[in-house]
């Protein structure tokens, strides 16, 4: 990799935050432990112990729309769990949620499973901003019957929203304070700080986060979309500048890349729905 793409790639690593998608995956990868502690914070729990857990699992579906969860994990019990990081809540709408526990279901649902047997299902979607707008660090839904003074329908489908605004001085506060972080000396779990510091101060780390964005980049290049190719192309410019918001990089990083400025960058998606 030339040395100025090398710096370039260097430079955005320095503002990436756990929030950010690209940053994510690296952050998670083969770091059980981290994880662990994640979703324990999440569901105010202490107890829960995970068997496996897979990043950005590509679910193809034949015959309707297939995803690719960010963070799908299995525990000792054999319970399900999908979290979900989305910087916009435009991106996780309910019927997302809705979709998401359909495949899920699907997924790991065995052949001749009993229906007594299919699995508990918790599905997490952490939205930098409130969903809701109404201050509450969790929104947890699930289904009630409503003739029964909404006793829960215990259908074994458990859905929340994560409030990424929430500041409170308890473990859920300092995760999402320390999500919204790119320097990993201001963050307050242990275990997140350290893994950033990693990332973004030894050798190894930083070079495969470089090569994660080069890869990026070369797909794009791909296609005909990279910056040097799109001077002067003003829809090129846009369609990349969406896919790099849909991989979660956040408009400094998108200015860099496209060299242009942020102001630009807004303007860009401005003018297409995102």
């Amino acid at each position: 990799m030339p040395a100025a793409e090398n710096k370039k790639y260097l430079d955005i690593i320095k503002r990436l935050r756990p929030f950010d998608d690209i940053f994510m995956r690296i952050l998670f990868k083969d770091n059980k432990e981290l994880v662990q502690r994640i979703l324990n914070i999440l569901l105010n729990r202490t107890d829960i112990k995970i068997r496996k857990y897979e990043i950005q699992k590509d679910m193809k579906q034949i015959l309707s729309r297939s995803i690719i969860p960010d963070i799908v994990i299995e525990d000792t019990d054999g319970n399900i769990y999908d979290i979900e990081v989305e910087r916009s809540a435009k991106k996780a709408p309910v019927e997302r949620l809705r979709y998401y526990a359909s495949v899920l279901d699907v997924e790991y649902a065995k052949k001749n499973i009993k229906f007594d047997e299919i699995r508990n299902i918790h599905i997490l979607f952490i939205t930098e901003e409130d969903y809701y707008h109404k201050g509450y660090p969790v929104y947890h839904i699930q289904r009630t019957i409503k003739e029964l003074n909404h006793c829960p329908f215990k259908d074994r489908m458990n859905l929340y929203y994560v409030n990424g605004q929430y500041r409170n001085q308890d473990e859920l506060g300092y995760l999402m304070h320390d999500f919204s972080c790119s320097d990993y000396q201001k963050m307050v779990i242990e275990e997140l700080r350290e893994s950033v510091r990693k990332i973004k101060t030894r050798e190894k780390e930083k070079q495969e986060m470089c090569e994660l964005l080069e890869e990026f980049a070369k797909s794009e290049r791909a296609q005909g979309k990279l910056e040097g190719k799109l001077e002067g192309q003003r829809e090129e410019k846009i369609s990349l500048a969406v896919n790099m918001t849909k991989m979660g990089f956040n408009l400094e990083t998108i200015s860099q890349i496209l060299n242009c400025s942020i102001d630009s960058v807004k303007e860009l998606l401005s003018s297409i729905k995102v």
